[in-house]
């Protein structure tokens, strides 16, 4: 007997984002880069320069020409003028965008000492932007400007002590730099130090602490940090559990585009969590993140068609969408797929690729993968039969507590062979 098709809510792992926000060029009087300024005033270390610059004489652009012609004619001496041109050129905010220039005003200021202009070469040399990647060159600007006290480089100096890019894996030394931001009110300081202790990296594990800083960044209006708070909230983990705070955390998040949230969201619309049960509501949310390539969704997206919820029945489509989450090493996705070639549903009947799906899920701990593969060595199904093969995923399978169904499952399956 087979289990069927299942989901399981997960979190995906931090990534490193320091693009700005997007590009404001439909607010007239006002130059593309003193309305992006303006919006990201709060924590932007070149927005603040700019607005420095401003009390230092320099006009509030209202033109993208006007903008141009001042900052050009200081960019040769003025070490700030030069970072804010810079940034101009790195984004296109109102002018054509250029690797090439942004890098040479970055290099000139950063040169001078900048801080805010050694962080941002450091993105650039992290990103290979323009330029050849290197995890020593964005490690030295980063540091740079982290000794001068810069919280977005003290952050990002962090992200790669944690992911040991360019230096020996620290978790922390990760803390340590997270911490010296976090307490500048860096918003994305908190959310990785939130981070940290909520998975017990370079400090004790507290979701207690993780809450705390998660809010502190969520009310800056880190999407990151209102959905993580979310989830809390959702499983009770360091907060009472609330389905309604965790709605309305999940509903900022998805505002402002974030996938992880709009996933979660439509997963709470699916299940009825917190607000009426609609399929419909579940299936737009879904598409949205899984359009952002968010593999969670693909695959839930891919049940909804599979099961004909909110959208008619099409196991072609839900192959289709599981393929894309299989492709990014999405597990569910795998196994989703080895029941879809097990039964011959949105693709030709094979029990050879469903055990090579299967494989590739219980590889990664499935539990019900786990379970299914064995079950084929035991039979020899598109496997040559093994009763060792059998009882070696029966086993695995059989310590998985956080499967109940297919860890009992197992463990009457290894009693029988």
């Amino acid at each position: 007997m087979l289990f069927d098709l299942f989901r399981k809510n997960k979190k995906d792992p931090e990534r490193i984002d320091e693009a700005p926000s997007q590009t404001e060029t439909s607010l007239p009087p006002e130059a593309a880069i003193t309305a992006w300024c303006r919006k990201n005033r709060s924590w932007s270390g070149t927005a603040k320069l700019f607005y420095d610059l401003a009390d230092r004489g320099m006009p509030l652009f209202q033109t993208d020409a006007e903008a141009v012609s001042w900052l050009s004619e200081r960019a040769g001496s003025d070490p700030s003028a030069a970072t804010v041109l810079g940034l101009m050129h790195d984004y296109g905010l109102g002018i054509q965008q250029s690797d090439e220039e942004a890098i040479r005003l970055y290099r000139f200021a950063a040169d001078q000492g900048l801080a805010v202009a050694q962080y941002s070469l450091g993105v650039i040399y992290y990103n290979g932007q323009g330029i050849p990647q290197s995890d020593q060159e964005a490690l030295k600007w980063f540091k740079l400007a982290a000794d001068q006290g810069d919280a977005s480089a003290q952050r990002n100096l962090g992200l790669m002590y944690a992911d040991g890019r360019g230096v020996p894996r620290s978790f922390e030394e990760a803390v340590r730099l997270y911490r010296l931001a976090a307490d500048q009110g860096n918003s994305k300081a908190q959310y990785s130090l939130g981070f940290m202790y909520a998975h017990g990296r370079g400090v004790p594990q507290s979701d207690q602490e993780a809450v705390r800083l998660w809010r502190l960044a969520a009310d800056q209006e880190d999407a990151r940090a209102q959905c993580d708070l979310g989830f809390m909230y959702s499983n009770g983990r360091g907060v009472p559990q609330s389905d309604w705070e965790a709605i309305r955390l999940y509903m900022l998040a998805a505002d402002q585009g974030d996938a992880r949230a709009q996933h979660n969201l439509g997963f709470m619309y699916e299940n009825g969590r917190g607000v009426p049960r609609s399929y419909e509501e579940a299936v737009r949310l879904y598409r949205l993140a899984a359009d952002q390539g968010d593999s969670m969704a693909q695959c839930n997206l891919g049940l909804m068609y599979y099961n004909g919820r909110g959208v008619p029945r099409s196991y072609e489509e839900a192959v289709r969408l599981f393929s894309l989450a299989a492709d990014h090493g999405d597990a569910m996705a795998q196994y989703n797929l080895g029941v879809c070639y097990q039964n011959g549903q949105g693709v030709p009947l094979s029990i050879s690729e469903a055990a090579e799906w299967y494989r590739l899920a219980a590889d990664q701990g499935h539990a019900k993968a786990q379970c299914n593969l064995g079950f084929m060595y035991e039979n020899g199904q598109g496997v040559k039969k093994s009763i060792a093969e059998a009882r070696g995923w029966y086993q695995k399978a059989s310590a998985q507590d956080e499967d109940p169904e297919a860890r009992d499952w197992a463990r009457d399956s290894l009693k029988r062979v």
